[in-house]
C-alpha cells in the first residue's frame, strides 16, 4: 500500500461547492443515508487560522482537506490509496496527525496507523503500528490489545504527542512521541492506571487506576505520584478527573447523590466543593471541557441532546447570536485554543438535519456556509425525533426516543424497537441517525429505549442493570413496546426488534422472551452465547471509569453457568419460533461469522422463515458504508414481509 497520495482538486467533494441538492420524490436510498460523510471532523487550528477536515469524493477514499480561513480556500492534503483517513488532529499551528482505518486486511501489517506530517506536506512521519484488525463489516468499532489511541494535541503548538496502547480496559501504556524525529519516552504512571488528564504544558498529572476491585485517583505533584483517594465503583464520595488546568481541577463526582456532576476539586484539601459547578436534576453529566490557554471557557455535555455552557460572557452571548440564526439546528461551537483570529467553527445538526458547517466571523458578523455532511440529503424531508418516557413494570422511569414517519398520522402504526449496540451506551439522544431516518421514511414507527444499565441517568439505573441481560434489561425493552401500543403510537400486531451486536443480541432475545410483543427480529453481527463472548475476548467493551470489569457487569462464565446458559440465544434457540434476520461478516473479530452460522443452523427447525446474510468476503470488509446499504436494503424488504404496512 502506498502510504500517501495527495488529492487532486478535482477530488473535493461536492459538499463544498454546494449547500443543496434537488429534492428527490422517493424515499432516500438506503446508499445515501448509509454512505460514508462527504464531510466530517472538521477541526480548527489552535491558532484558528485554519480548518482541517475529512472529506469524501464518490469513488474516493476518504482524505483530508485543509481550508485556509482567511480567504475560505481549500486544498488537499492527504489520502491513502487503500483505505480511509479515520481521524485527523492539529499537533501544532503547522503539522496535522491523522490515522488510517478500513485498511484490507492483506496490507494492515504493512503500514502505520498514525502520521503526521506538515501543513505544507512535508516531513512526514509513520508515528506506530497499524491499528489490530478489530473490526466488523459493519465499521470498525472495536478497541482492541494493539489499538492506539492519541491525546495532547495541538494545546502547546509543540510537536509532540501522546500515544496510548490499550492492553485492556485496565491497563493502557502512554508514551511520548515526537512527531518529527520520533524520539519515545515512557511515562512514569502509577501502575493499573488506564485514563489521564494533562496541564497546560502537555505534561501528565492526573491518573485514574485499578486498583483491587476499586478506582484511584493519583495526582503528580513536584514530580512524584500522590494518591488522593480510593474508592469503591460508584461509590457516594468516588469521582474522576475531568480537567487539570492552571484554574484549577474540576473532577466529575456524586458527593452523595445519584446523578454525577462537575465539581471544582480543592487539591490542598484534597476534597471536592459542596456545591457543583455544573448538574443536572435528570442526568449524568459527563462531556468535555472546553478550554484555553489556561482555564476552562466552557463545557459540552449531552442531556436529552447535546448542548454547550459557556463560562466566558462572550462567548456565551455569541452562541445565542449564532442560536438565533439557525433555530432549527443545534449549533455546535468551536473556538481556537488561542484568540488570534475572529474565526469561530460551527457544525449544525439535529435529527432532520446530519451536518451543516458554518465559519462565523465575529469581526464582519458573517456567517458562511462551507460544506454539508450529506449534500444529496434534504432536511425538509426527514423525520423529527422527541424524548419522552415511559414506566416499567416495576416502576422504572425509562427515556424513549421516538421518530415517527413524517406526515404520518400517530397511531397504529408498525414499529420498530432499534437498540444500541452496548447495553451501556445511551441510546434515546436526540440528534441524526441514519437507521431512524431509513425505518421512519419507510413508514416504521422507531422506537429506542435506554433500559436499565445505560450510562447517563444516575447510579441507581447503571446498577439495576447488573447481570441483567435477557433479565431486567429485556423487560424494560419489552415494556417500551407495549407502551408504544397503550398510547395508540403504534400496532400490537406489527411490531419488529433490532439491533447489532449486543444490540442483536437483545433482538433475539426478544423474540425468544416476549414472542407475543415481537413479531420478528433482525441481529446483525449479535452476540449468539455470552460464554463465547468472553471467549472471544470482549474485555475492553465496558465502560472502565465505572471501575468494573465484564464479568461484574455480565456475569461471570464459572459462577453464573445456569444464568448464563438460559439467556444466550443459541442454547435457548428452539424457543424462537418468529422469523429473524442475520448478518455476518467473514472477516469479524468482533462477533465471529461462526456464532452466526451456529445460531443459524439451529433456526432452521424452529424459525424456517429466518434469513442469512453474510458480509465482508475479500476486500469488501474495508467497505462498511457499501455493507450497510446492502443489508439495510434487505432489512426493508424483510420488514415489509413481516411487519410492512398494508
Amino acid at each position: 500500500m502506498r502510504r500517501v497520495l495527495l488529492l487532486s482538486l478535482l477530488a473535493l467533494p461536492a459538499a463544498l461547492v454546494r449547500a443543496d441538492a434537488p429534492t428527490p420524490s422517493a424515499p432516500p436510498a438506503a446508499s445515501l443515508l448509509f454512505q460514508a460523510p462527504e464531510i466530517s471532523n472538521p477541526t480548527l487550528s489552535p491558532d484558528g487560522r485554519s480548518l482541517a477536515l475529512i472529506s469524501r469524493s464518490k469513488g474516493q477514499r476518504a482524505g483530508v482537506l485543509i481550508l485556509d480561513l482567511d480567504s475560505m480556500t481549500a486544498r488537499p492534503f492527504v489520502r491513502f490509496d487503500e483505505g480511509d483517513v479515520g481521524q485527523v488532529f492539529w499537533v501544532s499551528d503547522k503539522r496535522l496527525a491523522y490515522t488510517s482505518v478500513n485498511v484490507p486486511k492483506r496490507v494492515v501489517s504493512s503500514t502505520s496507523g498514525l502520521y503526521a506530517m506538515d501543513t505544507d506536506r512535508s516531513n512526514e512521519r509513520g508515528i506506530s503500528p497499524a491499528m489490530a484488525d478489530q473490526r466488523s463489516f459493519l465499521g470498525v468499532t472495536r478497541i482492541g490489545a494493539r489499538d492506539h489511541g492519541v491525546d495532547g494535541l495541538g494545546a502547546q503548538n509543540s510537536d509532540h504527542l501522546y500515544v496510548m496502547t490499550f492492553y485492556d480496559e485496565f491497563e493502557t501504556v502512554p508514551t511520548r512521541i515526537n512527531t518529527r524525529t520520533l524520539r519515545r519516552e515512557d511515562a512514569d504512571v502509577p501502575r493499573g492506571s488506564f485514563a489521564w488528564l494533562m496541564d497546560d504544558k502537555d505534561g501528565l498529572r492526573t491518573a485514574l487506576a485499578r486498583e483491587r476491585a476499586g478506582l484511584a485517583v493519583h495526582v503528580r505533584r513536584d514530580r512524584k505520584w500522590d494518591k488522593l483517594a480510593a474508592f469503591e465503583p460508584l461509590a457516594d464520595q468516588s469521582f474522576t478527573p475531568a480537567l487539570y488546568s492552571a484554574s484549577g481541577m474540576y473532577v466529575r463526582g456524586y458527593q452523595g447523590g445519584d446523578r454525577a456532576a462537575i465539581y471544582r476539586y480543592d487539591l490542598d484539601k484534597a476534597a471536592m466543593d459542596a456545591a457543583p459547578l455544573i448538574n443536572s436534576p435528570a442526568y449524568d453529566i459527563d462531556g468535555e471541557a472546553i478550554t484555553d490557554d489556561s482555564k476552562m471557557i466552557g463545557y459540552r455535555l449531552t442531556l436529552d441532546a447535546e448542548e454547550t455552557i459557556w463560562f466566558d460572557p462572550a462567548l456565551k452571548a455569541l452562541q445565542k447570536e449564532i442560536d438565533t440564526a439557525l433555530p432549527s439546528t443545534i449549533n455546535r461551537m468551536s473556538v481556537p485554543r488561542r484568540g488570534v483570529t475572529p474565526f469561530v467553527l460551527v457544525q449544525a445538526f439535529s435529527a432532520m438535519e446530519p451536518g451543516r458547517y458554518y465559519i462565523y466571523d465575529r469581526s464582519s458578523k458573517k456567517l458562511s456556509l462551507f460544506g454539508r455532511a450529506h449534500a444529496g440529503i434534504d432536511a425538509a424531508r426527514m423525520a423529527d425525533a422527541a424524548v419522552e418516557h415511559y414506566t416499567t413494570r416495576d416502576g422504572r422511569r425509562v427515556p424513549v426516543l421516538l421518530t415517527f414517519p413524517r406526515g404520518a398520522v400517530k397511531k397504529d402504526l408498525p414499529a420498530v424497537v432499534l437498540l444500541a449496540t452496548s447495553p451501556w451506551r445511551r441510546n434515546a439522544v436526540y440528534g441524526w441517525n441514519p437507521e431512524a431516518q431509513f425505518l421512519a421514511a419507510r413508514g416504521y414507527l422507531v422506537i429506542q429505549p435506554d433500559a436499565r444499565g445505560s450510562e447517563g441517568y444516575g447510579r441507581a439505573h447503571f446498577k439495576a442493570g447488573m447481570r441483567q441481560w435477557g433479565l431486567a434489561i429485556q423487560d424494560d425493552i419489552a415494556d417500551s413496546a407495549k407502551w408504544a401500543v397503550s398510547s395508540g403510537y403504534a400496532d400490537a400486531r406489527r411490531i419488529c426488534i433490532a439491533g447489532a451486536f449486543y444490540g442483536g443480541y437483545a433482538a433475539l432475545m426478544g423474540v425468544l422472551r416476549d414472542p407475543d410483543t415481537f413479531r420478528c427480529a433482525v441481529s446483525m453481527a449479535g452476540i449468539v452465547d455470552i460464554g463465547m463472548m468472553f471467549e472471544n475476548d470482549w474485555q475492553g467493551v465496558n465502560p472502565p471509569a465505572t471501575g468494573y470489569d465484564l464479568k461484574a457487569l455480565v456475569g461471570d462464565p464459572a459462577l453464573h453457568k445456569a444464568q448464563l446458559q438460559a439467556t444466550s440465544p443459541l442454547a435457548q434457540a428452539g424457543r424462537i419460533k418468529a422469523p429473524v434476520l442475520l448478518a455476518y461478516g467473514a472477516q469479524d473479530t468482533i462477533v465471529p461469522l461462526a456464532h452466526g452460522r451456529l445460531l443459524h443452523a439451529a433456526l432452521k427447525a424452529s424459525s424456517p422463515g429466518s434469513e442469512f446474510h453474510l458480509y465482508g468476503e475479500g476486500e469488501a470488509a474495508a467497505r462498511p458504508d457499501q455493507n450497510l446499504a446492502d443489508l439495510w436494503e434487505k432489512v426493508d424488504k424483510f420488514l415489509g414481509r413481516h411487519i410492512g404496512p398494508k
